[in-house]
Formats: structure tokens, C-alpha cells, sequence
């Protein structure tokens, strides 16, 4: 888990654009304050007299720094400064969000992948039990203890449950494929992974019941209430826009001038201490309405933007409320996948020391084999099931890093 959170490329991105915000957001605060410049300028000028028939041939040179600030546009830099703050606000949440988003992906196919390496196991003795039996019944036909037919049925049985065996095997190179992949693995990545895999079997991973939380958890409503504060000042800029616009700026420098005949004439030892201040009004007459139009646009997005945030938390909502309902179902039904498992264990050992005294059918050790499988396998489906409902209802709740490392 360390790993994907290390070097997956989509969490790496979102940290990129978390990056971005927070120095959009230090360039906003920037403005506030007075700017210092080195200038430097060089002149050259020229001058004709005709009726003297001369001329005039000058340079200059300044040197100086120059300081300046600007209070301007109703408050737009404390607009742009306190809305960078909440989209860097926004990115963190993100950039959560992603992340969680990376766990849970990595923990389920985790558990796909775990599922895939018990399911093969449970093929692989599957496979075993069949051909033993197949030599045993081979060996009987032989002898003149079995039928043909059984002997055909048990070689059928076994070439399938062969093929059944290979497709397992595939199914769990894709699964560590797909696992490999969540973590920002190359599927050409010559480095060699391996992995202790779940048990799937321990009932102290699953909880008892999953509860429903307050929406304000939910990753839906935090954005909402971040992107209402943005747009509550955009809408507040707007309608200041719409008063008289009072602009401030001063400057101030110190400057070196001096005069040079020639290139490399003398240099008059001038020294300049300037400032300047303007005060600029302005107001409005008329404008076509564009003034007005743009408050009611500020005001317009914020509601589609409230509107778009709130049926993505209806959406949620009822996934949650399926999860929740899915997750009681399949937790009902683990008692009896319990039972069911533990009886066609016991089945199974029954028929098949009955098989080989010669008491049941080759189809009664056929039909224990394969409840057998079955209740197995159901056992081993219901629990990743339960393990990805519960990685789903921490990722909703917020929560899913810290259940993740403290329960794995």
C-alpha cells in the first residue's frame, strides 16, 4: 500500500495541482505588497540648428530603484487572495480524496488477488482429488472392478476440472496484473513482487454491522460547502464592482542621472530623489447592463453549483444505502455459508470413504466433490465481498487509510 501511495502516477498528479494551488495561492498574498524595481535607462538624442548650421549630439544615462504600490479595483486582490486560499482548500481535499481513492482500489484488488490465489489452490486439490480417483478407478477397470463407464466419466471429469485449473491460473496472473497496475507498476516492469496474501477466513476482519454516518463525512458535502464560500465571493465582487471604482498607487525612487558628451563624455555627479502619487475615481454611467448581468451570473453559478453538489451526495447517498443493505444480506447469509461448508466437508469424507469400500456410485462421490467446491468457493466469494463492501463504506466515511493500515 506504501508503495502505490509512492509512485502511483494519479496520486502524483493531484499532488502536482495541490502544488500549483498553494503557489497560485502565495502569488495572490504576493500582491499585497509593494513592488521594488532596478531601473536603468539610456538615452540619445540629437539636435540640428540651422540657422546657426549646428548640431547637438547627447546621451544620458539613470540609474535608480523604484518602489510602488497599488490599491485598486474595490478589493479584488483580497477577492483573488481569499479564493486562491479556498481552491488550495479545495485541492487538499482532492488530493484526499484521490488518495483514498488509491486505497481502495489497491485493497480490493488485494483481495481480488488473495481470492484468485485460494481459489487456484482450491482447483489445484480439486484437480488432485480427481485424478486420484481416476487411477484408482483406472486401476479397477483393469482388474475388472469397475465399469467402463465409470472409468470414462472420471477421465471426462478430470480433463475438465484440467482446463477449469488453467483458467484459474490465468485469472490470477490478470488479478496480479490489475493489482500491479493500481500501484503504479509497469506490466513490463522487470522487478519481481510478491505478496502474503489474506487469509480470507479470519471473521475478526469483518465487522459486525456497518453504520450509517452523517453526510458531513462525505467528500460530496465538504466540497459543496468549500466551492459555496468561493462562489459567496465572487458574487460579493461583483456587486462591488458595481460601485465607484477608487484606484491608489504611489511610486517612489531614487535615481543617478547624468549627462555624457559622447559615448564616453564626462558624468555629472546628480543624485534625484522622486515619488509620485495618483488618485484615480471613476464611476460607471453606463454599461448595457453588463454590471448587473454579471452579479446575477455569480449568483446563478453558485446555485448550479449547489444543485450539481447536492445530486452528487443524493447519488452517494443511495450507493450507501445499498452498500449498507448488501452488506447486512451477505453477513445474514454467513452463518449458513458456515454450516454449508462444514457439512459438505463432512459429506465429502463420508462418500468418499463409502467410494472406496464399494457402497456409493461414483456419481454420490462426483456430487460430494462439487457441493464441496461450491460451499467452499461461496465461502471464500462471501468474505472478499464482505472485505470490499466494508473498504467502500470507509472510503465514503473518509476514513479508509486509517482502517486499512490498522486492520492489515
Amino acid at each position: 500500500m506504501q508503495y502505490a501511495i509512492e509512485h502511483a502516477p494519479s496520486l502524483k498528479s493531484q499532488q502536482s495541482q495541490l502544488n500549483i494551488g498553494t503557489l497560485q495561492k502565495d502569488n495572490a498574498f504576493a500582491a499585497f505588497l509593494p513592488k521594488l524595481d532596478l531601473v536603468s535607462t539610456s538615452t540619445a538624442s540629437d539636435t540640428t540648428y540651422n540657422a546657426v548650421n549646428s548640431t547637438g549630439f547627447n546621451t544620458g544615462n539613470t540609474f535608480g530603484l523604484q518602489l510602488s504600490e497599488d490599491f485598486s479595483q474595490n478589493g479584488i486582490k483580497i477577492t483573488n487572495y481569499y479564493q486562491a486560499k479556498i481552491q488550495t482548500a479545495i485541492d487538499q481535499l482532492n488530493y484526499r480524496y484521490a488518495k483514498d481513492q488509491l486505497i481502495q482500489k489497491v485493497a480490493n484488488n488485494f483481495v481480488q488477488y488473495s481470492l484468485n490465489v485460494h481459489n487456484l489452490k482450491l482447483q489445484e486439490t480439486l484437480y488432485q482429488q480427481y485424478q486420484t480417483q481416476y487411477l484408482s478407478a483406472n486401476t479397477l477397470y483393469k482388474q475388472g472392478l469397475k465399469s467402463r463407464s465409470d472409468e470414462l466419466n472420471l477421465k471426462t471429469q478430470l480433463l475438465s476440472t484440467e482446463i477449469a485449473l488453467k483458467q484459474q491460473k490465468q485469472s490470477l496472473k490478470v488479478a496480479k496484473q490489475e493489482l500491479l497496475k493500481s500501484m503504479g507498476v509497469s506490466a513490463f516492469s522487470p522487478q519481481d513482487f510478491s505478496f502474503n496474501v489474506l487469509a480470507l477466513q479470519d471473521l475478526k476482519d469483518i465487522p459486525k454491522a456497518l453504520t450509517l454516518f452523517s453526510e458531513q463525512y462525505l467528500y460530496q458535502y465538504q466540497l459543496w460547502q468549500l466551492q459555496q464560500q468561493k462562489d459567496d465571493w465572487s458574487i460579493n465582487q461583483a456587486k462591488r464592482n458595481y460601485w465607484p471604482n477608487a484606484s491608489f498607487s504611489i511610486n517612489g525612487g531614487y535615481q543617478n542621472p547624468y549627462a555624457q558628451n559622447g559615448f564616453f563624455g564626462g558624468i555629472s555627479a546628480r543624485k534625484e530623489f522622486s515619488w509620485n502619487a495618483t488618485l484615480t475615481l471613476s464611476f460607471n454611467l453606463f454599461d448595457g447592463g453588463t454590471l448587473d448581468r454579471n452579479i446575477v451570473i455569480a449568483e446563478e453559478t453558485k446555485l448550479k453549483n449547489q444543485y450539481d453538489n447536492q445530486g452528487n451526495i443524493l447519488d452517494v447517498q443511495k450507493t450507501l444505502a445499498d452498500l449498507l443493505n448488501d452488506f447486512k444480506n451477505q453477513y445474514d447469509t454467513l452463518p449458513t455459508a458456515i454450516e454449508l461448508q462444514k457439512y459438505a466437508k463432512e459429506s465429502y469424507t463420508s462418500v468418499k470413504r463409502n467410494f472406496q469400500a464399494g457402497s456409493q456410485s461414483y456419481l454420490d462421490l462426483i456430487n460430494a466433490l462439487s457441493s464441496l467446491q461450491t460451499a467452499e468457493q461461496t465461502m471464500l466469494n462471501l468474505y472478499a465481498n464482505l472485505l470490499k463492501d466494508t473498504y467502500q463504506y470507509h472510503f465514503y466515511k473518509g476514513d479508509i487509510e486509517r482502517y486499512v493500515f490498522k486492520n492489515h
